[in-house]
Parts: structure tokens; sequence; C-alpha cells
């Protein structure tokens, strides 16, 4: 974005600003270049390397830490003063937004020490580095990875110094998916067994490995990433009572349009009737292709979605690939922006997924269609990449990112393209079901519920019982994430019902035209362009 006829008090504190976060780009873009490539990593930034700069491993070890987090810290500083000193709205969002992030990654770094506790973490980043080499043609991206993969892992054992014994399983029960990967693979063997091996040394480390039978945060940790890691800005009991809000609104509409659909059934039963659509001789991806083809005309008609955009950002559409399912246990969407014409990958789970409960999820795939494509996800990443503050651009916010993908469903309900007690039905269920895991995850987190209590409420609202079983201690990964889909739901709808009932193009451009920042300077800014105090 650029800024004219700006003050020169101003344009030197622009300047400033830019150099200070080239310079925390650079410091963590170098530090930890996978993570930073790539949208798997919600706290870290988004980092684009230099073309044709190959970059290596990321580096976790206690001198790097430090020397990041006193650059972060450092940068913090420098940061507040010209957020203090800066009378320009667009320079302040910038400032909150890094200082925001610098912060938030240095507090996961230094006091949540995901690095220390968790062998999924660096799995991941082992998975999302070797297959991103998958696309270099000559196979030296893959060679190099492979080669150096027995470093990064040997890393990794000397920085899990404190694994709860949960974390350790999860990690054995990934090195099972990865090595299904692995062998899906069409390579020749002498390329897999350099991974082979070091995954199997890591292994033997996790089965070995002395671990701690807890795995909680301390309580005051776990505020602080509620109220300002995710971006809620409230504390566990003020979102408890939202999300029970929730829980109690969306069972009420559930069971009034149940009663209309299916009179006497209860809305549970009507659910299990709504008719699933018949899939094509194209297969799911081609279903899901057409679906959002058809919510990109409507948006298109109504103005929400840029005229260009399917052009500067296609969607490809594209079954969950092995070495994801190791990862996540649903449907995802992806964009990593390599270039300006990269597209974004709507990944579905098919039928064979995770989950035997296909013919309910089924009925959904216009609604979760909506959340992942337009103008859910990828409007919103397209957007970001291209319309968005420089400076503002690599930044991700939890509690914005999910919440809008689910307000992207209801927006869909507001301007007519869902419509009918099933959509109604359904757009609730689905808002019922994020509520009942947001309140699983909180409870786990600030141990209300055991495990299997958890996993207990989840069968009670609904969810089949392995899945709940399966999905519970992978909610213990990553503290309070859960909660973003209800609550940043629910603090767009409440924008919404102030600003843009009357003018929903508007409003979509108003939210995102200034990337991923909180909602305290979302606020400010809607009130602003729409004038209001």
């Amino acid at each position: 974005m650029e800024y004219d006829q700006r003050d020169p008090g101003e344009s030197r504190l622009n300047d400033n600003l830019a150099s200070i976060a080239e310079g925390i780009f650079d410091c963590l873009g170098n530090a930890f270049p996978v993570c930073c490539w790539s949208d798997e990593f919600h706290y870290f930034p988004q980092i684009i390397p230099p073309q044709g700069v190959w970059t290596g491993w990321d580096n976790f070890k206690p001198g790097k830490i430090a020397e990041v987090s006193a650059h972060l810290s450092s940068s913090e500083r420098a940061i507040g003063l010209i957020s203090q000193k800066t009378e320009d709205e667009e320079i302040l969002a910038d400032a909150e937004t890094l200082k925001r992030m610098a912060r938030t990654l240095r507090e996961q770094l230094v006091e949540v020490r995901f690095h220390e506790t968790q062998p999924t973490f660096h799995l991941t980043v082992m998975c999302t580095a070797l297959a991103a080499s998958l696309g270099d043609s000559d196979r030296r991206a893959w060679s190099i990875r492979a080669e150096t993969l027995p470093t990064f892992l040997g890393q990794a054992q000397e920085v899990l110094i404190d694994m709860p014994r949960l974390f350790r399983d999860l990690g054995l029960e990934m090195i099972r998916d990865i090595a299904a990967w692995l062998h899906s693979l069409a390579m020749e063997q002498n390329e897999l067994d350099p991974v082979f091996s070091a995954l199997e040394r890591f292994g033997d480390f996790l089965k070995n490995a002395r671990t701690r039978g807890d795995f909680l945060l301390p309580p005051e940790i776990v505020e602080r990433i509620i109220r300002e890691h995710l971006g809620c800005g409230v504390g566990s009991d003020d979102l408890r009572h939202a999300i029970t809000e929730e829980i109690a609104e969306t069972g009420g509409i559930m069971k009034e349009a149940g009663e209309t659909l299916f009179p006497g059934a209860g809305w549970r039963e009507a659910i299990r009737k709504i008719p699933v659509p018949d899939v094509s001789a194209g297969g799911l991806p081609a279903m899901y292709r057409k679906e959002a083809e058809n919510l990109l005309g409507h948006c298109l008609a109504r103005g929400i979605v840029p005229e260009d955009l399917s052009e500067t950002s296609p969607l490809r559409v594209s079954p969950l690939p092995l070495y994801l399912r190791a990862i996540r246990v649903a449907s995802a969407y992806s964009f990593t922006p390599a270039n300006p014409s990269q597209k974004g990958t709507f990944y579905i789970v098919p039928p064979e997924g995770p989950w035997n409960d296909n013919r309910e999820e089924l009925a959904e795939y216009r609604m979760l269609t909506a959340h992942e494509t337009y103008p859910g996800h990828h409007l919103l990443d397209a957007w970001r990449w291209h319309h968005v503050s420089v400076l503002r651009r690599p930044v991700e916010n939890p509690l914005f990112y999910e919440g809008w993908a689910c307000f992207a469903e209801e927006l869909m309900r507001e301007t007519g393209y869902f419509s009918g007690p099933a959509d109604i039905l359904l757009l609730a269920k689905r808002r019922y079901r994020r509520a009942i895991r947001g309140l699983v995850d909180l409870d786990l987190q600030t141990g209300k519920l055991s495990r299997r209590a958890a996993a207990q409420l989840l069968v009670e609202g609904g969810f089949p019982a392995d899945a709940a079983a399966s999905v519970v201690p992978k909610y213990a990964l990553r503290p309070g994430y859960q909660v973003c889909y209800t609550f940043g739901l629910r603090r767009f709808l409440d924008l919404y019902r102030r600003y843009g009932t009357a003018d929903a193009k508007g409003f979509v451009e108003g939210v995102l035209s200034g990337g991923e920042i909180g909602f305290d300077l979302l606020g400010k800014s809607l009130r602003r362009r729409f004038g209001q105090s």
C-alpha cells in the first residue's frame, strides 16, 4: 500500500518501521525457513524467500532461540515508540500488527516452548519441507533435504527435553503416518533410504525418551494465549460464556429448523435424513470444484470478490495428500505465496478419510466449500497477498483467519445463497459443533475436563466416538485454537450487524483490506469507513 502526501515526520516513521520489519523478517526467515515459508505454522509470519535461494532447516537450538528472542524484544520496543509517535492510522495498524506478532512468537518460543515438548512439531516441519521439495523436477531439492534430515532430527532430539507422554505418543503415531506417505511416493529406494533411516532413529529416540505425565501449561500462560496470542482480548471465563451462549443459540435454531423439515423427528434425526448429493463421474473433486464456481458467481454478482480474483489467484481442488493426513484430520485450505499467481488449494478428505461418518459430513459440502474457498479462506488469503499493506501481508491472526471463514458461511446465508430449512439446519449444526469443540479445548486446557470426559462431551455433541477419541489429544498440541472458530465468528457477526447489513460489499472490502489485524484495530477502521463514532 502506498502512502502519498505524508507529513515528513510520518514518512520517517514509516521508513523506520519498514526497516525494523525487514530486520524481523530477515531474522525469522534465516532462523526458521520452513516455518516461515509455509502457512502451516500460524504464529510465524509467511516470508517469501528470494527467488532461487535454497534455504536449510529450522534451528531451534537454545542459542538460536535466545538470539531470535533478543531481536524480537528489541524490535518490540522500537515499534512501540513508533506507535506512540504516529498519528497516521495506517502506520499505527502496521506497527501494532507487527508488534503483536513479534511479542506472540517470542513468548511462544520462550514460555510455551512447543519445540521442547512436541515431537509432532518437528515432524510437521520435516513433512512440510520434504513435500515442498517434491516440486523440484531434477530432485536436487529432495536430495539436499534427505541428506541433511538426520542433522535436523538430531537437533530435535537435543531440544526435546520436556516431553509429556501424550505428546511423545502422538509423535510415534505420526511417524507411522509419515512412513505410509513415504511408501506411497513414486521414488527410487535410494532416494528414500536416508529419510527412512533418519525417521527410524528418531522413532527409537522417542520410544526410549524420558517423559512426564502432565501436559497442561501453567494457567497464566493459557490465559495469555487466549487473550493475546490468539487475539480473543478476553479471559477464559468470558470466552466460556460466549461459547455456551453459542451452543444454546444454535441448539435452538437446529430444533426449529429440524421440526420444519421433519416434524417430530428431532434435530439429530433430521440431520441424518437430509439427502446427500450424488457424486458425479468426476468424483468428489469435481463436485467441490463446481460448487466453488457457483459460489464465485454468486459473490461476483454481489461485488463481494474482486472481478479478477480467479485470474490473479486461481483455485485448485485436490484430495488431501498422505503427508497432510499425518498433520490434519479434516478438509483444509493452503495458500503459499511463492509468486503473484500462486494457486490456493482446497484439500478435501475423500470417503476413506479418518472419519466414518461420511454421509452426514457430505451433506454439508456446500457450506464447507464456502468456508474454504469463496468467500472464505481463499478470498481472505488472495486479498491479503494482493491488496494489503506489505508490512501486514505476512502476518496471520488465528482468530481473524478462522473467524472469517466461519463468517463466510453466514454471509452466504445473509446474501441469499443458502436458504431454506435444510441449509439453516446444516449451518447451525456446523456452528454448534465448532462451539462444542471450542468448549472441549478450553476446558481441557484449563483442567476442567479430563481427556476421557472431553471425548465424551464431543460424542454427546454428535461426533463419532472414534473421531472424538482421536482428536482430543491433538487439541492439546495447540492450546485454545478451537475457540477461534466460534469466538471469531461471533466477533464478525457483531461487526456485520453494525456495519454490513446494508452494504455487504463495502463491509467485505473494509474488513479484508486491512489484513489480519486485531479486532480492536478492525473496529476502529470500520467506524472510520462507515462514518460512525
